[in-house]
């Protein structure tokens, strides 16, 4: 009797120990990420920044953790994206128009009048063409992961604008791009780069007549109240991008970087319809507070932007002009 106790006692006891080291073999640290904004909490792209966090979390059955960081707490958006790509920060959100200095062809993506429509530019950027973008930023030390949808810019004046024709003489503040200074140009206006933060004062100051960007912009900076004519000719779309550090996630299994890639490419669904809120949203309070829109007339836009693309494109090189007219004929 008590060798059979002795026995069980063993027994019990090789039991214990083995289901220990099954546990301890099976067991898998947490992977803990963390991905940058400089919007604030509820703006579309962090929206769209929470869903990639839950979805990889979810996915990872809550081995993989990405903390969503608002507000520009890390920073600029050069400088986070400065910093992803030496490892520095996981993940960061910017908009394109920061990535030719890096790589000089993503400025094909946001060149003005190259888009028919919002369906035209999403084929592009969904498609074989956006692809390939993504894929050159590997040899920057950065993955490019996924688009997030950041709107339509157009002009806005404090003084009407019902076609493109107004626009001609107007000195009108721009971003610092080689195609948008030649399309300012080739409208005959006079392009004006300038920080946005200095925008409004600007107007106020008539050292511009006019500026562009998309509505939410007009509205949450408050240009609406300076320049309250909105042409929404929506001449140029530059999309946000999700990018990752290669260096930060090269601890990672390829399993894993397969189940980000894919989280965040899922993640743009949310953050689209978050900006179609977003921006419905911004155009029903400038509406109410007094701004007039306008839109032209689509054979007045399609006439006005072929006329002038051969001016936009004379700066681009043979080899860019072939990825340009791929552009054009997507449908």
């Amino acid at each position: 009797m008590k060798n059979q106790l002795k026995r069980s006692f063993l027994l019990a006891i090789i039991v214990l120990i083995l289901t220990g080291c099954s546990k301890k073999q099976v067991s898998v640290p947490e992977i803990n990420l963390k991905v940058c904004d400089i919007h604030s909490e509820g703006y579309p792209t962090v929206v769209g920044l929470h869903e990639f966090s839950r979805l990889v979390k979810e996915r990872s059955r809550g081995r993989i953790n990405i903390e969503v960081i608002a507000d520009g707490i890390e920073g600029g958006e050069e400088e986070t994206l400065e910093m992803v790509k030496f490892g520095k920060i996981d993940f960061t959100r910017t908009s394109c128009a920061l990535l030719p200095v890096i790589e000089p062809d993503f400025e094909l993506l946001f060149v003005p009048g190259q888009y028919r429509d919002a369906i035209h530019f999403w084929k592009v950027i969904d498609g074989e063409i956006g692809s390939r973008m993504l894929k050159t930023l590997e040899q920057h030390s950065l993955y490019g992961l996924c688009y997030y949808d950041s709107g339509a810019r157009s002009f806005y004046s404090n003084d009407k604008i019902s076609s493109f024709s107004d626009l001609k003489g107007l000195k009108i503040r721009t971003q610092a791009s080689v195609p948008m200074l030649e399309f300012i140009n080739a409208l005959e206006a006079k392009p004006v780069p300038m920080d946005l933060r200095e925008v409004e004062s600007a107007f106020r100051s008539h050292k511009i007549d006019a500026a562009e960007n998309n509505i939410p912009s007009y509205e949450a900076t408050g240009q609406y109240k300076v320049a309250k004519y909105y042409f929404k000719d929506e001449h140029s779309r530059i999309p946000d991008i999700l990018v990752g550090s290669k260096k930060s996630l090269a601890a990672l299994t390829q399993s894993d970087i397969n189940l980000i890639f894919e989280a965040a490419q899922d993640s743009g669904a949310v953050q689209k319809m978050a900006w179609l809120e977003y921006e419905k949203t911004a155009l029903e309070k400038v509406v109410a507070e007094g701004s007039i829109i306008t839109t032209p007339k689509l054979d007045d836009r399609l006439k006005t932007l072929q006329k002038i693309r051969p001016l936009i494109y004379k700066h681009f090189t043979e080899r860019q002009l072939e990825i340009l007219n791929e552009i054009q004929n997507t449908n």
